[in-house]
Parts: C-alpha cells; structure tokens; sequence
C-alpha cells in the first residue's frame, strides 16, 4: 500500500509518474526529469496544462502558483521551485519544445473539422511530435552539417550564445 509514503512518492509510484520515467530516456538529453515528461504529456489536452502539472507535482497550491501578470509569476512558489530545480538551458529547452511539439487535442480536432482529413491532423501530430525528438538525438556533426537544421535548432542558435544541450 501507499499508506507510508510520502504524497510526492506516491505521484511517482502513480500511472502518471510511472509513464513518466519510461519515457523519460527520450527527453534526458535535455535535462528534463519524470516531472517534466509529465507535464509534456498533459500538454497534449492543453499547453497551459504543462505548468498546471508541474505545480501539482511540485505540491504548489493553486493560490502559491497563479499571478496576475508577467512580473508576479516570478515571485509564485512554482517559478521559485523551478528555479531551483532546473537550469537555465533545461528551463529554455522546455519551452522550446513546448513551442514545436504536439498540438493539443482541440487544434487537431480543429485542422480535422476546417479540412475534413484527418491525414492532415494525423501528419501534425506525427511531424511536431518526431521531428524535436529527432532534433534534441542528433550528434553535433548532423548539427554542424546543416542536417538537423530546424525550427529547434534554428531556436538553439539564436538564444544569445546559450547552449541548450543536445547530447549529452
């Protein structure tokens, strides 16, 4: 039973928590942990779930984790956890990644409804899903070669000199 463990052991014996570490080989090159995988995964329902996940995980309350604007979330319990746990390369990464994989369930419902194919929110789903993957795997010569040159690593250049790493 669970009886003895603590709630943050219990949310990583959970399902979710159990998913979480399977895939967490695929997302470690860019220093994302269970919690972080987690949180991708919610975000196919919904982006905002992304953060919303986190805070459960990181047991913020709903209260310790809103804020009016962009200058108060700085200052919730979440932004300051997640400042501590991650670094400033993991934290760019997943919002990069946030950005490019995956639309949530309502876009894909959308792009099947306006083109009456569902091929086409299929292609969405496979191509915004694969192609980051594939990008956060690729060797540093694929990089300098021009082979692995997407929207990710077109994003990894351009953020001022940061290195987001890609292998580990």
């Amino acid at each position: 039973g669970d009886e003895g463990l603590t709630p943050s052991q219990q949310q990583e014996q959970s399902w979710l928590g159990t998913v979480g570490h399977a895939i967490q080989p695929v997302f470690a090159p860019l220093g994302f942990d269970w919690r972080m995988d987690v949180g991708i995964l919610t975000g196919t329902g919904a982006k905002e779930l992304m953060v919303s996940t986190l805070g459960v995980l990181y047991d913020c309350s709903e209260e310790a984790a809103e804020a009016a604007d962009a200058t108060e979330a700085s200052g919730t319990r979440l932004a300051k956890v997640l400042q501590r746990e991650y670094d400033t390369p993991t934290a760019l990464a997943y919002m990069v990644f946030a950005l490019f994989y995956f639309p949530c369930f309502a876009t894909v419902i959308a792009m099947v409804v306006e083109s009456g194919r569902r091929r086409i929110a299929l292609h969405a789903i496979v191509y915004t899903t694969t192609r980051p993957i594939k990008d956060i795997h690729a060797s540093e010569e694929e990089i300098a070669n021009g082979e692995a040159n997407t929207c990710i690593t077109e994003c990894i250049k351009a953020v001022g000199g940061i290195r987001i790493p890609i292998l580990v």
